[in-house]
């Protein structure tokens, strides 16, 4: 009996050197992906696609930038809890026409959803988000615990 498991990427994965076969299984994921589940998932709660997402880190705050293009802000739904953002959101399907036949189709459309854990505590009442050219950037204000102290040594 063959089974089949759904490999989930890391939430920030470190950056590898080039590998060829990289390119290989995207592609055999981006095939199977939304089909292949956990025998305890139904097809229709697994997500349709998933935008790529970055996190980084300044002083102050910390910024996740996700890739949204062709969602509608009003589509999207942040939620902080404990220490996990978690982004979710539909884009529509593209509309079909009788008049044009579909020869290839690979934009993924439907149900998605991120979630990434942040490293230190942040405001909870300061995050903000604004989406621009198909780019959501949600910025999450760092408490003034988990920002970087400078410590004066003093003279004994």
């Amino acid at each position: 009996m063959l089974h089949l498991i759904q490999v989930r990427q890391p939430e920030c994965a470190p950056v590898r050197a080039y590998n060829p076969f990289d390119a290989w299984q995207n592609e055999i994921q981006r095939l199977f992906g939304s089909s292949i589940g956990a025998s305890t998932e139904r097809a229709g709660d697994l997500p349709s696609w998933v935008p790529a997402l970055d996190l980084h880190e300044d002083k102050d705050h910390f910024v996740a930038t996700l890739e949204l293009p062709g969602v509608k802000r009003e589509d999207v739904k942040i939620t902080l809890h404990e220490d996990v953002l978690t982004v979710t959101g539909q884009r529509p399907p593209a509309e079909a026409s009788a008049e044009r036949g579909v020869y290839r189709q690979e934009r993924r459309f439907g149900r998605f959803e991120r979630s990434v854990r942040l490293p230190k505590p942040v405001k909870l009442e300061a995050i903000s988000a604004r989406q621009h050219e198909g780019l959501l950037m949600i910025t999450l204000p760092k408490t003034e615990a988990s920002k970087p102290r400078q410590i004066t040594v003093s003279a004994a």
